[in-house]
């Protein structure tokens, strides 16, 4: 599938290897194959959600989780497990995947949001941090964060901005 030819040619094969090994850990590079050469997403929904439902806490389950986004997938059958994965690994630079899709979310729980934003001042000079962050802030609001998260929320933005103009103006002296 990498190699850019038709999905149906190996498709059988590979649907077959799902029904038999589709739980193991290391499907998930089956899955993201898959899902990024545009395959059927109802093809692998099902095992893929049983899937998420076994391995989506670990570290690596973003490279599946960004493909199941950028094929359209529903968010509520893995919103708590990927706001759980989120929580565990927000420290993570492989945390740019999910939290690119997330941070547009109206409906984050706050420990969400706090995790996005940490990830966004922890990689203050990601091209994408203070976006993340620009994102977060437009739709904050009393029913998503507490007032000591929105104050959470002001002191990250306020770390991040800093220390993304201070890495800015140190790479360009």
């Amino acid at each position: 599938m990498n190699a850019g030819g038709p999905i149906e040619a190996v498709s059988g094969q590979l649907l077959a290897w799902l029904d038999a090994h589709g739980q193991a850990l290391e499907a998930q590079y089956v899955y993201t194959a898959w899902l990024d050469a545009k395959g059927p997403i109802e093809a692998v929904s099902a095992p893929w959600l049983a899937w998420v439902m076994r391995h989506g806490a670990t570290r690596y389950a973003s490279h599946v989780y960004r493909s199941w986004f950028n094929s359209a997938g529903d968010f509520e059958p893995i919103r708590d497990s990927i706001c759980a994965w989120l929580t565990i690994w927000h420290g993570e630079p492989d945390a740019v995947f999910v939290t690119r899709h997330l941070c547009k979310r109206h409906d984050l729980p706050e420990g969400v949001i706090l995790a996005i934003a940490n990830w966004s001042a922890t990689f203050a000079g990601h091209e994408d941090s203070l976006d993340r962050l620009a994102t977060l802030l437009g739709h904050a609001h009393g029913e998503t964060l507490s007032d000591a998260g929105f104050v959470k929320l002001i002191a990250l933005t306020e770390d991040a901005t800093i220390n993304h103009l201070a890495q800015e103006r140190l790479t360009s002296v």
